[in-house]
């Protein structure tokens, strides 16, 4: 059935209304720009920029491209790329915009544009999260930039992709350069950020940018957070420590009240009795008698103080380690909890009472040489003799005031006697001496005879513990590495000397020593010194000059090797014979109270007993952490064992005592000058007989 007319004109006019709704919702199509003629690059230039500030995109692009294209060398070119790299940002062409900001910077690298170049560049990328990309670009990117507009956004940038890859440390450094180029408006929002980046930073971070950073804000936001990061830890003292130096340094900084705040909520956690010392000494047990006397000469410094301060209300307070570990730190928990100042000691056991000082951020002064203890914290302090700073000692006197070159080392095969090896030779060479025979002994034989042959005899073969450590090596380091070094010739024959005949006639034993060296060390017991030494005479091993270890200042050494062991010279960490006013002094203080003579253990302990009173009473040390750092910034103090002060690793530096043996006592001797006694100068001692060695 046909529909009517009447039907079919309204059909056709409904079809003519939805033909003409669905063309108004067809969009139109996009107007390409038209063709353009080079004209000249100023026409061009003209007409492009004309085109860019009315916003006809399109239209300024067409003809900067014209421009680069047929007019690469005209001065405008520059600025034609960097224009056209900004439009094609906002036609979200971002690989184009890269592409036109690369070139500007490989054609053009010296000019203005090339600066914002890099810059816009830079943005591309890191709103493209390519983050690895940019940081590497930046170092060349950077050079160009002198606008500070330029320079602000460039820092930022690079400070936020370096918070997007969560490298905390690097942005805090980039926000901190952005911030003085900042305007007055975006100032709150960058300090936001380096507080933010500044959160994220452990100490070691914090305090390497604060050697780098020095102006406020940030070094202000990185004080903050150190102190923030003490209080974390359960550090209290450090953190009110940095928290008072914030508030001197940066009292206008926007965290000032906040620190202020975090003073007062702090204050119980931090108080002590600046008054009371803890002691921590071992009165029972093997080294009771140590502890004993280490507790006189103690005393004696509080004596002392008492003396020169009547009324002073300090105290100590003795706790027994019992020579053992677990009763060590038990007696500093208690220290702890009584809320001493500081701690004394102890002698044993010293490395678990430092590990519950530490803990709880007490000030300890240990009088023990094992190694390491100071590694434990930055609260573990260490007063006492070393084997570093023997060797330090001997190697120093022996090389700038005798001005010895040539050494020789004689040692028991064990563990003091390597250790000292070990330590001499590395001071020998560090002032410039070498070490040219060395030789070990079996401690448990009587007859050192091999020994001393092949210290005289060849060159010294290197012990097999120690060839990782020395082959190859010279002062500057592998001798392989040294410009200009040229390796021996293996098939070149080397030329004979007295020592490589005896190397390969090792029956000829009619030849004369090879005594090329001016001094020997031996660090032993004098014990052993009484068996050793004699036998160096027998072996013609004489007119050179014996050096040795606190052990040899004992009068067994005389007893046992007394005329063969004239003119040699040893460290001591205290001398009750010397004629220093300040040890006198001491000596006759301490022989009036106690009736004997003090000794070096005495003498250590009075010394880090009265250090600890003037550090804990000075005004500035009124926390621990106070005392901490007064400690480490102590100048040389003049103590009875010698001139100190402790490095930065809390380990003491002393100017150790140096003697000479002369007849039957020992003298000392003056470090900057050579002693007027001359072992050479001495008739050599009678050869004992053969028998003596069976």
């Amino acid at each position: 059935m046909m529909p009517s007319p009447r039907v079919s004109c309204w059909i056709a006019a409904a079809g003519l209304i939805a033909a003409l709704m669905l063309a108004a919702c067809v969009p139109p199509a996009a107007r390409m720009p038209e063709t353009v003629e080079p004209t000249s690059d100023e026409g061009l230039y003209a007409t492009a920029q004309q085109a860019y500030m009315k916003g006809a995109l399109h239209t300024a692009q067409n003809y900067y491209q014209v421009l680069i294209q047929n007019f690469p060398d005209s001065p405008r070119v520059p600025q034609a790329l960097l224009n056209l790299g900004r439009i094609q940002i906002l036609l979200k062409d971002d690989d184009a915009a890269l592409e036109s900001f690369a070139q500007l910077l490989e054609t053009h690298p010296q000019t203005d544009a090339a600066g914002e170049a890099g810059v816009e560049m830079m943005a591309v990328l890191y709103r493209l999260e390519r983050y690895q990309e940019m940081l590497t670009r930046y170092p060349d990117l950077v050079a160009p930039v002198e606008d500070p507009r330029q320079l602000y956004r460039l820092y930022l940038i690079v400070a936020d992709a370096h918070a997007a890859l969560q490298s905390w440390s690097e942005s805090f450094y980039f926000y901190a350069l952005a911030y003085p180029l900042a305007a007055d408006a975006d100032q709150a929002t960058l300090a936001d950020k380096m507080a933010n980046a500044a959160s994220f930073l452990q100490d070691d971070e914090i305090e390497l940018l604060m050697g780098q950073i020095t102006e406020s804000p940030a070094a202000g936001y990185l004080f903050f957070q150190l102190a923030l990061n003490k209080a974390g830890e359960g550090a209290y003292d450090d953190a009110v420590w940095l928290l008072i130096a914030f508030q001197e340094r940066f009292g206008r900084h926007p965290n000032a009240a906040l620190a202020e705040e975090l003073v007062a909520q702090l204050a119980d956690k931090i108080a002590f009795d600046r008054y009371t010392i803890g002691c921590l000494l071992p009165l029972s047990g093997p080294y009771q008698p140590f502890g004993e006397r280490a507790l006189d000469g103690i005393q004696l410094a509080f004596h002392d103080l008492q003396q020169i301060q009547a009324g002073l209300p300090v105290r100590l307070i003795v706790r027994d380690t019992a020579s053992d570990p677990q009763e060590a730190a038990a007696a500093m928990d208690a220290l702890a909890e009584a809320r001493v100042a500081g701690v004394i000691g102890p002698i044993a056991s010293a490395e678990s009472a430092a590990e519950v000082a530490q803990a709880s951020r007490i000030p300890i002064m240990v009088l023990s040489q094992r190694e390491g203890l100071t590694d434990i914290g930055d609260y573990v302090f260490r007063y006492f003799i070393t084997s570093r700073m023997q060797a330090n000692a001997l190697a120093a006197f022996a090389t700038q005031t005798l001005k010895y070159q040539r050494f020789a080392i004689l040692y028991p095969e064990e563990k003091y006697g390597r250790d000292f090896r070990d330590l001499f030779w590395d001071a020998v060479y560090r002032e410039g001496g070498q070490v040219v025979a060395l030789e070990s002994y079996d401690p448990q034989q009587t007859d050192f005879a091999a020994a001393i042959k092949k210290l005289v005899g060849s060159h010294f073969k290197l012990p097999e513990d120690m060839k990782p450590m020395r082959q190859g090596m010279d002062l500057l380091g592998p001798l392989e590495d040294i410009p200009g070094y040229t390796p021996p010739d293996p098939e070149e024959e080397a030329p004979e000397t007295v020592r490589t005949r005896r190397k390969k006639d090792p029956e000829a034993d009619e030849l004369k020593p090879v005594v090329d060296f001016e001094a020997v060390f031996i660090p032993d017991a004098p014990k052993m010194l009484g068996l050793v030494v004699p036998q160096l005479a027998y072996h013609d091993v004489v007119n050179t000059t014996l050096l040795g270890t606190n052990l040899w200042f004992s009068t067994k050494l005389l007893d046992a090797a007394g005329e063969y062991v004239q003119g040699a010279i040893l460290t001591t960490g205290f001398f009750p014979e010397s004629q220093d006013p300040t040890v006198r002094s001491f000596v006759l203080r301490f022989e009036a109270i106690y009736g004997r003579q003090p000794g070096f253990i005495e003498a250590i302990a009075y010394d880090a007993a009265r250090v600890m009173l003037t550090t804990v009473l000075h005004p500035d040390a009124w926390l621990r952490a106070g005392i901490r750092h007064r400690l480490l910034g102590l100048e040389t103090e003049d103590g009875v064992t010698g001139a100190m002060r402790f490095e930065g690793n809390g380990d003491s530096l002393q100017a150790l005592p140096l003697l000479q043996v002369q007849g039957n006592g020992f003298q000392q001797l003056n470090p900057s000058a050579p002693p007027v006694w001359k072992p050479w100068q001495v008739d050599v001692p009678p050869v004992p007989e053969r028998k003596f060695f069976n």
